[in-house]
């Protein structure tokens, strides 16, 4: 269901782990009202304090969509240490507002 989120959504927009945690707290708090929207105005907040941006391309530097530059992010290891740190900072977050 999340395959596609990556990179982005594979236009270097939006990270996948943030992506990835809106639709958790679309199935912990179903409906889009105010109380969820207030929950995921909560994630942003506390994942731009964590990680400074939630866009791809902020995050890593590189756009992930373009095959030299996600080629880069890899042989210079900003990808294997942004990515899961974003991962992890999603996980932790939604822990706390859940």
């Amino acid at each position: 269901m999340a395959a596609l989120l990556g990179s982005g959504l594979n236009l270097a927009s939006t990270c996948g782990a943030v992506t990835g945690a809106y639709l958790v707290l679309g199935l912990k708090f179903g409906e889009n009202t105010g109380f969820t929207k207030e929950k995921m105005r909560e994630f942003n907040e506390e994942f731009i304090k964590e990680n400074k941006y939630f866009n791809c391309l902020d995050l890593l530097g590189h756009n992930m969509t373009i095959p030299k530059e996600r080629q880069m992010a890899v042989d210079s290891g900003i990808k294997g240490h942004v990515c899961p740190k974003a991962v992890a900072s999603s996980i932790n977050i939604l822990e706390k507002i859940i």
